[in-house]
This record gives structure tokens, sequence and C-alpha cells, in this order.
């Protein structure tokens, strides 16, 4: 049980929810995937994940030589996992 002075109401659920969904569409970049994952009726709703801020546009720029490897996704993928779940369990 997480106590209830280390966050305002909907404050984790939400937080991780948007970190899940952020960190999908990241790796991803497939916005329907990312709808679909958030049970989001409108593409439109889901639009906010796509508009990269100027970190990411700096961070993507310095990767571009850079390989990803399989640990690296198979780590991203675990973590997406492991936060849906919480996600799940916090709506429960």
């Amino acid at each position: 049980m997480v106590p209830h002075f280390c966050c305002p109401v909907f404050g984790v659920h939400y937080t991780l929810r948007h970190t899940a969904a952020q960190r999908l569409y990241d790796s991803t970049h497939d916005l329907e995937l990312v709808r679909r994952f958030l049970g989001h009726v409108r593409i439109g709703t889901t639009q906010i994940y796509a508009e990269a801020n100027d970190h990411q546009v700096k961070k993507a720029v310095a990767n571009l030589d850079r390989p990803v490897g399989h640990d690296e996704v198979e780590e991203l993928l675990e973590e997406i996992h492991a936060l849906k779940e919480r996600v799940v369990a916090l709506s429960t």
C-alpha cells in the first residue's frame, strides 16, 4: 500500500500511466500502439505523446550513431511491462 502522504490523489496513477505511455512511444514511435495501450478512443487524445520536447530531440540527435543493443531493448520492454502492471493494479 502506498502511503497517502507521498503523492496527491491520482498523482501516482497518472504519473505511472504517462511514463509508461511516453516510454512506449519513445521506443516504438507507434502512436496507434500507445492509443491502444492507454485505451483511448480517439488518436487525438494520445497525440501528446508524439510531441517531442527539446531534451528528447537533443538526445535523439546525440544517439544517431549509437547502436541500440538487444539487452537495452529487453530492459526497456521489461520496465514498460512492470509499469503497465502497476497501472492495472492501481486502477482496480
